[in-house]
């Protein structure tokens, strides 16, 4: 197969059945494989993604020989719509290959994995479908915490602003109670002194 490069390291990894996702970076007419151990009946599912490009990968299913074995013949199955799910009939190792059909260089998001007893639950977790609906969360999440930030700038300045209010009628309080208490001082101060000054024109006369 013209172009091909076999991802030695990651059959490693999910001959266990390890849940494999990440990107790649393919440049014109490339094409790289990832191997998977799988025993019968279990099922083998991934999907990808490119970029900039919508549908620049062409992504095939093989049965290889090995985890190092490089894919030959025809394709075990065509994937269609860039997501498949393929039950294994005979346990071995199973290649999934990602083509640059442009040529261009592409980025690949793709996940591929095989369900086994201790992974089944999570293998619907790491889907492109599954990282949009995050992306989609996060993003009105986002927005969400703009609008909790401007409220809650609305409620800060609010709050300043009744803060000043309330500083400035205690402050006019507080001087009108001054003055008034300084008032009632000189009244009663005058009423002693007009008092005083009665008795003393009183006891002269």
């Amino acid at each position: 197969m013209a172009c091909l490069r076999i991802a030695l390291a990651v059959s490693t990894l999910v001959t266990a059945g390890v849940t494999l996702a990440m990107q790649i970076t393919l440049e014109g007419q490339e094409t790289r494989c990832f191997i998977a151990g799988a025993n019968n009946r279990e099922k083998i599912t991934g999907s990808v993604e490119s970029l900039p490009e919508e549908n620049a990968a062409r992504p095939l299913l093989y049965k290889v020989a090995g985890p190092t074995s490089e894919p030959v013949g025809l394709p075990l199955y065509i994937v269609t719509n860039n997501q498949f799910e393929h039950i294994v009939e005979e346990t071995g190792h199973y290649a999934f290959c990602i083509t640059n059909t442009s040529t261009k260089s592409n980025t690949f998001l793709f996940n591929y994995r095989v369900e086994t007893g201790f992974n089944k639950d999570l293998s619907s977790l790491s889907t492109i479908e599954d990282a949009n609906s995050v992306l989609k969360f996060a993003e009105q999440l986002l927005e969400n915490t703009h609008i909790i930030v401007d409220r809650t700038e609305t409620y800060s300045s609010r709050e300043a602003l009744y803060s000043e209010i309330l500083d400035y009628m205690n402050t006019r309080i507080i001087r009108w109670s001054t003055c008034q208490m300084i008032f009632l001082i000189c009244i009663c101060f005058f009423q002693i002194y007009y008092i005083s000054s009665f008795f003393e024109v009183k006891s002269f006369v």
